[in-house]
């Protein structure tokens, strides 16, 4: 698994969350982002903690909350009630849904529909998860009885970090099973996730022969339609200094140039990055 760290990491339990993730999955297939923006198709920003998508399990969205057993006074449905948190109440499983069907919304859109099924819904599997790796399950079981505030496969508890029991709680999952994914499908939900859907261009006429030139300009443009894996990480990953972009003509120097100011102005829209970040320069 390929993993992309936008930004440093907001409190200890996303790092503890993200170590535990690495270690359980970096055998396995797909990515995983720690703080990746995205932006639904209504238009707000929502900034999931981590979002793995993986060509079996499909995308997962993992909300961290750094509270411990103490800090969880009460819970009624969906609403957790606070003490001594930065706020007197939260809905961690509604805010890891919002940001997961804002992704989905998405993923169905794409490229006519290639990710929507005959039914009209998304192919890939979708599960949005809490975690909560400073609290045991037997910690909150003896606090709140069997009231998980969710279901039980979407918390991960401290006690869940191991890499058997991460990878168990995330794939053996009680809901619709994910069916096989074609291989542009799998390229498409990659597309979506790292915002290289906006360079698609108008379909061309499909080439009556696999092997002639005009099939073969076809697959040069669809790898062209896609970052790769570096690319993104150059768009996404903003370094402390100056940063230089390098490469031959027509290798998408501008193109990665243009989503790491776009990036830049969603997470600090009124900061300048020659204030903050130094500078990026293309040659």
């Amino acid at each position: 698994m390929e993993f992309v760290s936008t930004e440093n990491f907001d409190s200890d339990a996303e790092k503890v969350m993200w170590d535990a993730i690495k270690m359980a999955f970096e055998s396995e297939p797909g990515y995983c982002w720690h703080n990746y923006p995205i932006t639904s198709m209504s238009g707000p920003r929502l900034v999931p903690d981590i979002l793995i998508l993986h060509p079996v399990w499909g995308l997962n969205v993992i909300e961290v909350k750094g509270c411990f057993i103490n800090n969880v006074e009460a819970i009624a449905g969906p609403i957790w009630y606070m003490r001594n948190w930065y706020e007197d109440q939260m809905a961690p499983l509604q805010q890891a849904d919002k940001h997961m069907w804002a992704i989905v919304d998405r993923l169905k859109e794409f490229r006519y529909g290639i990710l929507r099924d005959d039914n009209g819904y998304c192919k890939l599997t979708h599960r949005s998860f809490v975690a909560l790796p400073f609290i045991t399950e037997q910690e909150w079981r003896e606090k709140f009885g069997s009231n998980l505030a969710e279901p039980k496969w979407q918390s991960i508890f401290s006690t869940n970090l191991e890499p058997g029991e991460l990878k168990n709680r995330l794939s053996n999952v009680p809901i619709r099973k994910q069916g096989a994914i074609t291989e542009d499908e799998w390229n498409a939900a990659i597309a979506v996730l790292m915002g290289s859907e906006a360079l698609q261009t108008i379909p061309r006429r499909p080439s009556k022969r696999d092997n002639n030139k005009a099939s073969m300009l076809r697959q040069v443009e669809e790898m062209m339609r896609a970052f790769d894996l570096q690319q993104h990480k150059v768009a996404v990953q903003t370094p402390a200094g100056p940063q230089r972009i390098r490469g031959l003509a027509g290798t998408g120097k501008t193109v990665v140039l243009a989503q790491k100011a776009a990036f830049m102005h969603v997470n600090y829209p009124d900061c300048s990055p020659f204030d903050h970040f130094g500078s990026s320069v293309i040659n």
